[in-house]
């Protein structure tokens, strides 16, 4: 089982409840409901929603041992299956919601995957703000930030996953050739 980093994974929920709470107002003002709760209730669903995306889409490229358009789109299909069935505005409850959740998410997915590929050949470096950073926890609270030595020791562990699977990789081809 790989390493989830839990900055990345708090960074998705932040991101999740955020992009949740802007589409969770705009929806409720199209439908002319309450847009405070609208905005809780969708920040809520998109900030469980996003980790769930990370680690679905993290375990398919450690499975599968590739990083192609199948991961995003097999993890937003799945995280949008339960986020447009189950969902607590009641707009799209059941098998509907399932499918239409389904197709809005992995084709954001999709085109997500498609536009960072596209900004790194052609130049540009990807690396998204870390939201963990400029955030205080509590104590008590249950995810905390990465010491610089934990985030150190994940690096070297998964460079030592990395050598080995590379390793194993090898031998297999050779057995294979004879």
């Amino acid at each position: 089982l790989s390493i989830f980093r839990k900055d990345v994974i708090l960074d998705w929920a932040i991101g999740g409840g955020m992009f949740g709470a802007i589409f969770g107002a705009t929806q409720a003002l199209v439908r002319v409901t309450s847009p405070l709760k609208a905005a809780v209730v969708c920040a809520a669903e998109f900030s469980v929603a996003g980790p769930a995306y990370y680690a679905i889409r993290t375990r398919l490229e450690e499975k599968r041992e590739k990083r192609d358009v199948y991961n995003p789109l097999i993890s937003g299909c799945t995280v949008g299956w339960f986020l447009g069935g189950y969902n607590a505005t009641k707009i799209t409850r059941g098998i509907r919601g399932s499918l239409l959740g389904s197709t809005i998410v992995g084709s954001i997915a999709v085109m997500q995957h498609y536009m960072f590929q596209k900004m790194e050949r052609d130049g540009f470096e990807v690396n998204l703000p870390v939201l963990s950073y400029s955030i205080q926890f509590p104590s008590w609270f249950p995810i905390q930030k990465m010491t610089p030595e934990e985030i150190q020791m994940a690096e070297i562990r998964e460079k030592e996953r990395r050598r080995t699977r590379y390793m194993q990789d090898s031998t297999d081809d050779d057995s294979s050739s004879n």
